[in-house]
């Protein structure tokens, strides 16, 4: 699956649009509801989770594009993740997801939430930082330079494979957030 990065920025603001519609109007009883008995995550869990991912890959991004060779600035450029990361994505990322696992102690959401709106407007700021970072990637070959997985070190993945990545990744948890919302017994 190639994407240019403007295609990306593209997806940032979709999904931006996306959580505010999911979310944005949520009662404190309905962002924080969890089905199958609190073994699931609420909605407001699915939307930090996103926020605390991309910020920590997102540090990881911009610290090796600084450190990278600079190119001509080409937001057309074509991000080609490799075998290896497009198993993973099929795996773990895209939709329908065909394996699940924990979180790791560092992306794990917090348990409640007051304020739907301001949940929104952090994964916005989160979904901007992305942004910003993809149209910093723009300067540099983000099909060479690499950088450390914040939350498994022995782990590096290109700054495009992790861009297409946390984007794959929030398409999931949004999609979960919206079936939280479908469930029966969701608040209404």
């Amino acid at each position: 699956m190639d994407l240019a990065l403007n295609e990306l920025c593209a997806q940032w603001r979709l999904q931006e649009d996306e959580c505010r519609l999911l979310a944005g109007r949520l009662a404190p009883d309905q962002l924080n509801w969890q089905p199958d008995g609190e073994h699931a995550w609420s909605v407001g869990q699915c939307l930090d989770h996103l926020r605390a991912t991309m910020d920590a890959f997102g540090g990881a991004m911009r610290l090796a594009i600084a450190k990278a060779q600079p190119a001509a600035k080409d937001m057309a450029q074509a991000v080609r993740p490799g075998r290896p990361t497009g198993r993973f994505m099929r795996e773990f990322v895209e939709l329908p997801v065909k394996s699940r696992a924990s979180a790791p102690k560092r992306i794990v959401p917090a348990e409640q939430f007051a304020d739907a709106a301001a949940l929104c407007e952090q994964l916005a700021e989160s979904l901007a930082k992305m942004e910003a970072l993809t149209q910093t990637a723009a300067g540099v070959d983000v099909n060479r330079v690499r950088f450390v997985n914040p939350l498994f070190p022995f782990i590096r993945f290109t700054v495009g494979a992790g861009l297409v990545i946390m984007a794959g990744h929030n398409r999931r948890h949004m999609a979960q957030a919206e079936q939280v919302r479908q469930r029966t017994g969701f608040p209404l």
